[in-house]
């Protein structure tokens, strides 16, 4: 249970990517992403013909992935080729974690961060560690768009992702419970913290020895395990595919740990 689990996911092929952008275009509208397209063409007169650049001034981050994919897939129509890019792989991923907990609970309120770019990056993570844990829980519910959690009967699950404009991931104590405090109405359920590890330039067992050696859970007896998450998406020699590394630490002075044990296990993603 200590040591670093990496999970590795498909690499999604030309049809898998396109229904990935027609599921987002049904799901946000496709007026969403018309406006797009209408901001690049008032920015450059030129239009937005497949391949020219565009620096993205005022155009939402979901929008600019969706079109670079949506150029990628024309060329791999014509040329009769196609290996999927970063982009192509993340709204596969989406799609993907997406399709696995469709009819939940407030499942599309909490999708709606995607369209905002302060919530971009903490909807992604939030998705993919839910998508994770829905292979076990099957009655998990979200609260609300813009949100760092979810829940379950007996359980808390809260996605820590680094604000705007942060550089670094949280690795201190205080800033993680500081960052993460008691959730209104979910103050009886046990918490398992996920916390993203995207900006952190060290191995997570780096981050683990820290937290352990400042004694991370003297604060928070209710919390099961911190679980440190680094999501990435690597190239491979077929293309881009979404990787996830974690590295759990287990609070053992946790009451009912024993019982949890093998529900940590099937919760803590890879």
């Amino acid at each position: 249970m200590g040591a670093v689990i990496a999970y590795s996911g498909q690499i999604y092929g030309y049809e898998d990517v396109e229904k990935a952008c027609d599921f987002l275009e049904n799901l946000f509208g496709k007026n969403f992403f018309k406006k797009g397209i209408e901001r690049i063409k008032d920015s450059d007169p030129s239009g937005a013909g497949i391949g020219r650049e565009y620096s993205g001034e005022g155009a939402a981050k979901l929008f600019l992935a969706w079109h670079r994919v949506r150029e990628e897939l024309a060329f791999g129509g014509l040329s009769g080729v196609y290996r999927p890019g970063r982009y192509g792989a993340l709204l596969g991923s989406i799609w993907e974690d997406l399709r696995s907990l469709s009819g939940l609970p407030g499942i599309e309120g909490a999708a709606s961060g995607l369209m905002d770019d302060q919530t971009f990056e903490k909807t992604i993570f939030l998705l993919s560690i839910a998508s994770r844990l829905f292979i076990s829980q099957k009655n998990i519910i979200f609260p609300g768009p813009g949100l760092n959690y979810f829940y379950d009967k007996r359980h808390l699950y809260t996605c820590l992702s680094p604000g705007p404009g942060r550089t670094t991931p949280y690795h201190s104590p205080e800033e993680i419970w500081s960052a993460a405090p008691p959730t209104a109405g979910c103050k009886k359920r046990q918490q398992l913290l996920y916390i993203d590890m995207a900006l952190s330039d060290q191995p997570l067992a780096h981050y683990k020895s820290i937290l352990s050696e400042n004694k991370l859970f003297e604060s928070s007896s209710s919390t099961l395990a911190v679980v440190l998450c680094k999501i990435e998406f690597p190239s491979g020699t077929a293309g881009y595919f979404k990787k996830v590394s974690c590295c759990p630490l287990i609070n053992k002075k946790t009451p009912g740990l024993a019982q949890a044990e093998d529900f940590l296990r099937l919760n803590i993603p890879g």
